[in-house]
């Protein structure tokens, strides 16, 4: 949100231990936004999900990559 101020974006990740649904957050309104529901479709154990509009992934990349 720092980088681009208008973005709108989706993020969602699977863990390996067992079957849960996806954790997710967006800037979007929808009730599960696609990046959540594509999570869940992969059906893999820690996966990294974002989706992105308004916005070129090269603005985000570095903080993507800071993230621990």
């Amino acid at each position: 949100m720092n980088t681009v101020p208008q973005i709108k974006f989706g993020v969602a990740f699977n863990e390996a231990s067992g079957p849960c649904s996806p954790a997710w957050t967006a800037t979007m309104t929808r009730s599960k936004p696609w990046p959540a529901r594509n999570a869940t479709a992969l059906a893999a154990g820690h996966i990294f999900v974002v989706a992105m509009r308004d916005g070129y992934p090269i603005n985000v990349l570095g903080r993507i990559k800071d993230v621990p």
